[in-house]
């Protein structure tokens, strides 16, 4: 069997991929949360969610932060 990126991704995710960018949420934001969001910050809209409010740093970084539901129900990506 030949993998390809739609192996990984499916079509669905491929063919939004190719119109807008993805809706990435980040559950946790210490070191790696931080770091994995300046990598991706570029490529994917991103959401992070935490137990404690970081609205004012996500608004600092330029990305989002919402409670856990909310971002888990709008995200394309969970990491």
């Amino acid at each position: 069997m030949k993998l390809n990126q739609e192996s990984y991704l499916g079509t669905s995710l491929i063919k939004k991929m190719e119109k807008q960018k993805l809706n990435l949420t980040i559950v946790g934001f210490g070191q790696f949360g931080r770091f994995i969001t300046g990598i991706l910050k570029p490529h994917f809209n991103i959401t992070i969610t935490i137990k404690s409010d970081y609205s004012e740093l996500a608004k600092k970084m330029g990305i989002k932060y919402a409670e856990f539901k909310t971002a888990i129900e709008n995200a394309d990506i969970i990491v």
